[in-house]
């Protein structure tokens, strides 16, 4: 029996059984992004309360010096939201874009930070974890999790209780706990591209302190850009992995995901929780297009290939909106596993005081093959066939990838919160060690740059870059504290400290790298409550992302390179008003980043052995503004609005930043993010049943994708402002023999941009990838 099958099976079942729609928790529900989760009842005009564990422990959002963005169920399922990558423009000042390559990779951007972390043991602005556990691995990081309850946004420097890279903010997901009696849930999704997914939750009924609950995804669906050179077969022999075939389609999806979780709770004081999460995809890379050719750095080879192929018409068409088709011939599909284990627990020494320990592990295996350059289907012309000494004709690969990737981690957080009326403590020991290997297969060389290849036969040109995947290792120890002391009923006076000591290590044929450095980051800020429902509040704050140090044969002096700091003022408020029918949250900030870490591509400064290397560009600073209102100006209708602006700007560059590209601009980062909802809950139908209509829409200014684009080339590596428009109409609590269900119809990029998202930039072309095509379908939700 097929996945496909097996979940429509299960899907049947629980339908006859009667489920119900999926229920909505108004205690950590927030009304910035899930307004109407955060009432009582549709009908309420009353915004209710929000929790958040923001500051490693259960706060009311509005009590929290944090500028947060949380998203739950509701908002999840509007927006189609099912992990990282989905989180593009959905919260003020944060854009996340899937990066080329079919690795699972975002691209953030975050108060004028860019986070990537895919070099050599490189890591991220914008720290990403789950369940409180710290992802370590870009690669892979946009995996699907079964069971997502919420996920928080926090935007500047969480270097205290979050610590090292955390200069620009975190995303922190967290997934839901045993209900501790039994309960079926299902969910099934059909819609256009073939798109069919399918997620089964079981709750078992508690064995005395003992709960359990289990939940399975499989999730499917057609790419939206045909591949012209779909059928290509491709010889990895050399490297172990046989014939792979270029797909028919780019951007495909299939994908299994398992969660479980067991509570056990021996007494009232003392409680263990378990989580697993297992993730299987098979997913062909997303279309790389082609916008156009840069400076001929080259010598113009690139260009006069292309000039010279003798059949245009199965080559990528040079465009800056999504095209139907494209020839990534070299590309093939991405085989990713991600799995992971998480040990908490929980025990209340006494009132007030309580600890906590988080032990985990992680592993993520990935191997990718992509048309990087997105010229496939080229072939060595008649008139250079001397040039590359092979017959004309042959198959000329402008830039292919291939791709292997292993990352395996381990960590323990230990956690005391004291909450006393003088004063709330949270301070904390952390252990992390994580073991990573990234670069080519072992026989063959990571990229094939102008690299004619008879017979799509892969070999390897120069041994000493066929070694596989070059390891790297590194080891971060910290202790933090942070004391909220309560000087009055209104006043509070915060102060954090944390302190890290970090090691990386990492080698390939023609170098290696040792780094040791210890780094620190504190927080001094105090909190002011006027009234019971506002809250101000001023904080200086830092944080700082670990150096490392790349290991290519070329440019010895980017060996190694410095750790990224970040100093940021910000002072805001909280508030709600009209007895809970308006909600106004306002943050203003001003951040300077030192030795801003930034990454390109191997072929310029590493000979490729790594793919890609890391190196300080310099100094900036961002300053700005971030806005989120939430209004019930009449019963059953909420209407939401975030705002986000950010001026960023260098305020030096590196000679490497310079010498390294020839011209370096600011990338990827929009001045302005715009995002609204706005949702209408009807009268009851028949019985409870009830329509809600939503819509949402997220704005984007125009940014650049290319650092390396000199002026006459940057407006064809532009994006330009838009708006992606999202929405949802649902008949809801269905009674279906004593049981409730929900049916709705959706859409995604209801008005089908077709903008370009990400660049890959190369110098002398910018491959680029594009919006994904407009969807729709139907959500069909049952709980018992």
């Amino acid at each position: 029996m097929t996945y496909r099958a097996a979940a429509a099976l299960a899907g049947a079942s629980l339908f006859a059984l009667g489920s119900a729609a999926q229920a909505q928790t108004a205690s950590v529900a927030t009304a910035e992004s899930d307004p109407v989760a955060a009432r009582a009842n549709p009908a309420s005009a009353v915004l209710g309360e929000i929790i958040v564990t923001a500051q490693k422990r259960e706060q009311r959002l509005q009590d929290v010096p944090v500028s947060i963005t949380a998203l739950t169920a509701t908002a999840l399922a509007a927006n189609r939201i099912q992990n990282v990558g989905d989180l593009n423009a959905i919260a003020p000042n944060l854009t996340v874009r899937e990066t080329s390559g079919g690795a699972g990779i975002p691209g953030i951007t975050m108060r004028g930070a860019l986070s990537y972390g895919v070099g050599p043991g490189a890591d991220r602005e914008v720290g990403f974890y789950v369940d409180g556990v710290y992802i370590g691995h870009a690669q892979g990081s946009i995996f699907d999790l079964a069971d997502i309850e919420r996920i928080e946004v926090l935007r500047g420097p969480q270097g205290t209780l979050f610590g090292r890279n955390a200069t620009a903010g975190a995303i922190s997901i967290v997934t839901k706990n045993p209900k501790g009696e039994f309960a079926l849930n299902q969910e099934v999704t059909v819609g256009n591209y073939d798109q069919f997914r399918s997620k089964t939750r079981i709750d078992f009924p508690a064995l005395g302190p003992l709960s359990a609950a289990l939940t399975y995804s499989h999730s499917e669906r057609r790419g939206d850009v045909r591949n012209l050179g779909a059928g290509t077969v491709w010889d990895y022999s050399a490297a172990g992995k046989g014939l792979r075939t270029s797909p028919k389609w780019l951007g495909s999806q299939n994908t299994e995901s398992v969660a479980a979780a067991v509570k056990y709770e021996p007494t009232d004081t003392l409680k263990f929780t378990y989580k697993f999460d297992w993730t299987d995809a098979h997913n062909t890379p997303l279309a790389i297009g082609f916008p156009g050719f840069g400076p001929p750095v080259d010598g113009g080879l690139v260009a006069t290939i292309h000039a010279l192929q003798p059949d245009p018409s199965i080559l990528t068409p040079i465009t800056t909106k999504r095209p139907k088709a494209v020839n990534n011939g070299f590309t093939t599909a991405a085989d990713l596993r991600v799995y992971g284990h998480n040990l908490t627990a929980d025990w209340q020494i006494a009132d007030g005081v309580g600890v906590k320990n988080v032990v985990a592990y992680r592993k993520v295996r990935d191997f990718a093959t992509q048309e990087l350059g997105a010229l496939g289907g080229e072939v060595v012309p008649a008139a250079l066939a001397g040039v590359f000494q092979v017959p004309a004709g042959t198959p000329f690969t402008v830039y292919g990838n291939a791709s292997e990737f292993r990352h395996e981690q381990i960590s323990d957080e230990l956690q005391l919160n004291v909450d006393h009326k003088w004063a709330t403590v949270t301070a904390g020991l952390l252990y992390y060690h994580q073991k990573q290997a990234s670069g080519g297969p072992l026989g063959l060389s990571n990229q094939f740059l102008f690299t004619p290849t008879p017979g799509h036969v892969l070999s390897c040109a120069d041994p000493a870059t066929c070694q596989g995947p070059n390891p790297t290792k590194g080891t971060s120890k910290a202790a933090y504290i942070q004391v909220e002391g309560h000087l009055t009923s209104q006043l509070d006076l915060i102060g954090g400290y944390r302190v890290t000591r970090d090691s990386k290590s990492g080698r390939s044929p023609f170098g290696s790298f040792d780094v040791k450095e210890t780094n620190s980051s504190y927080l001094l800020g105090a909190n002011y409550r006027p009234t019971d429902e506002i809250l101000l509040y001023g904080k200086y704050s830092t944080a700082f992302m670990s150096g490392g140090g790349n290991t290519g044969r070329f440019f010895p002096n980017l060996l190694t390179y410095a750790p990224e700091k970040a100093g940021s003022w910000e002072g805001g408020v909280k508030s709600d008003w009209f007895d809970r029918r308006l909600r106004l949250n306002l943050s203003l900030f001003t951040v300077k980043y030192t030795d801003l870490q930034f990454i390109i591509g191997g072929i310029f400064c590493g000979d490729g052995v790594s793919g890609v290397c890391v190196f300080t560009a310099g100094d900036a600073r961002a300053k700005g503004a971030e806005l989120e209102v939430t209004a019930v100006p009449v019963d059953r209708l909420t209407l939401s609005a975030g705002v986000g602006y950010t001026d960023f700007k260098y305020l030096n560059l590196s000679p490497i930043a310079t010498a390294a590209t020839g011209f370096f601009s600011k990338t990827y980062r929009p001045k302005w993010t715009t995002n609204l909802s706005a949702q209408y809950d009807t009268e009851p139908l028949f019985d409870d049943a009830h329509l809600s209509f939503r819509v949402d829409a997220n704005f984007r200014s125009s940014s650049l994708l290319a650092a390396d684009a000199p002026p006459q080339f940057q407006p064809i590596v532009t994006i330009p402002s838009i708006w992606i428009v999202n929405g949802r109409v649902a008949l809801a609590d269905l009674n279906i023999a004593g049981h409730t269900g929900e049916i709705a119809l959706w859409g995604k990029n209801l008005t089908n941009d077709k903008h370009m998202a990400m660049s890959s930039s190369f110098t002398f072309m910018y491959p680029t990838t594009y919006e994904r095509a407009r969807t729709f379908g139907v959500d069909l939700k049952f709980d018992w």
